[in-house]
């Protein structure tokens, strides 16, 4: 190879690694496929309310019952820009209400979904030091009967949405100040956990099995890396 070879050589190569670097491209932050079959609670994570004995990893599937929570030992930032989490669900039964999310344990801040299996109503849960727990009836997914499904939930600036695979459904975007008194997505604060639960009372027999667990980050475009089009482009959004 000649010296001038080389070094074009050399140059595409950089510049595949920059492009690779440029922001505004989706970073997964955390996925968790429960292939550890521990038998109990997954490696990585731990019980925030309800018995040890009531987590069960088997296979690639996480079951939870009656009432109990896990959580992520790893936190992520979700204040750096567009925020997915796929919840990938096994089932539930017979009055499993599967509930994912993301939480900060320090601020009691929360934002997740509860998916009731009985009707396939989706409902947002929220929590922020102002207004304490918030809740609001997103829609209901027809004709779900607690199977397998995908469950999607985007959190923007200020805006989520949620949607699902088989049956389909599409919340659209939901502005958090017309779905909850005071909460928004700064509330997470820079370092949340992921959680897992089955919401339903010890004295309801319930199940919730889950298959996978993801969230990405799609970083927004800093000021200073956008073109001067670009961020006139901005303002008039």
């Amino acid at each position: 190879m000649t010296k001038r070879a080389f070094l074009h050589a050399l140059l595409g190569a950089a510049c595949l690694l920059a492009a690779a670097a440029l922001p505004g491209r989706a970073a997964i932050v955390f996925d968790d496929h429960f292939d550890g079959d521990s038998g109990g609670v997954p490696e990585g994570w731990w019980i925030g309310h309800g018995l040890e004995e009531d987590v069960v990893e088997a296979g690639t599937i996480v079951t939870l019952y009656d009432w109990v929570s896990i959580h992520s030992a790893s936190a992520l930032d979700p204040s750096s820009g567009t925020v997915t989490m796929l919840t990938q669900i096994d089932g539930t039964q017979p009055d499993g209400q599967p509930h994912a999310g993301l939480s900060n344990h320090e601020t009691f801040s929360r934002s997740g979904l509860l998916l009731r299996a009985e009707d396939g109503e989706i409902v947002m849960h929220a929590a922020d030091t102002e207004g304490g727990p918030q809740v609001y009836t997103v829609g209901l997914v027809g004709g779900y009967a607690g199977g397998p499904i995908l469950v999607t939930l985007i959190l923007e600036a200020a805006a989520f949405r949620v949607l699902t695979d088989a049956p389909a459904f599409d919340s659209g975007w939901v502005d958090y100040s017309s779905a909850f008194p005071t909460f928004t997505r700064e509330d997470l604060g820079s370092a949340v956990h992921v959680y897992l639960m089955d919401d339903v009372a010890p004295e309801q027999p319930g199940r919730s099995a889950f298959d996978r667990v993801t969230v990405d980050v799609d970083p927004s475009t800093p000021a200073e890396r956008a073109s001067f089009g670009r961020i006139k482009a901005l303002y008039r959004d």
